[in-house]
């Protein structure tokens, strides 16, 4: 929890070098776009739901990890789908 606050914080120092991107910012701005064009919800700001997107991909190398098992290209785009989509029932209406 405290390394999530601290994340949350403004504070330059957590963020990449000068000259290079963070992986939080890319996917913060990832998620802005996908806000822009209308794939992601766009009622909360992208830096929370960036670091949800990080949290479950944190949790799932873990998990590789320790199974020792690379996670594949089908298991993210799963994951994603998941993300996006949500864990609620499906909706009859497409």
């Amino acid at each position: 929890m405290a390394t999530l606050m601290r994340a949350l914080a403004t504070d330059v120092a957590a963020e990449a070098p000068a000259g290079r991107a963070s992986f939080r910012a890319i996917v913060r701005d990832v998620l802005a776009l996908g806000q822009k064009q209308g794939a992601v919800r766009s009622d909360q700001d992208a830096t929370p739901l960036a670091f949800i997107v990080i949290g479950l991909f944190i949790t799932t190398v873990l998990y590789a990890l320790k199974i020792g098992k690379p996670v594949t290209a089908h298991q993210i785009d799963w994951l994603l789908q998941l993300v996006f989509e949500g864990i609620g029932a499906r909706s009859a209406l497409k």
